[in-house]
């Protein structure tokens, strides 16, 4: 199945690297940031592995999430591809999240 990073995705991981970067330094924001990209394209094969995200289970768009390194969610959704909405450092306020 088709991976694809929507704006909004695409938008947070920068983002989130930006502040990584800041804090804990470039080589180690670049390495998260390339694998964060990396475990949402390996979704080809297994779109269904997240649970579903119950922060934004009121949406009813079936919102799933996988889970890195305890602390990075990956967003999406399966439809006709599997469409990443976020990349999400779960320190932020949930109210943040994008779906």
């Amino acid at each position: 199945m088709k991976v694809i990073l929507t704006d909004e995705a695409i938008e947070s991981l920068e983002t989130l690297v930006l502040f990584l970067a800041e804090t804990r330094g470039e080589l180690k924001a670049l390495s998260i940031g390339r694998t964060l990209v990396s475990e949402a394209m390996a979704l080809d094969r297994f779109p269904m592995k997240g649970p579903i995200e119950p922060l934004l289970e009121s949406l009813n768009k079936g919102h799933r999430r996988i889970i890195f390194s305890n602390r990075y969610k990956i967003i999406y959704k399966v439809e006709d591809a599997v469409y990443i909405t976020d990349f999400f450092d779960t320190h932020q306020d949930p109210s943040k999240m994008k779906g």
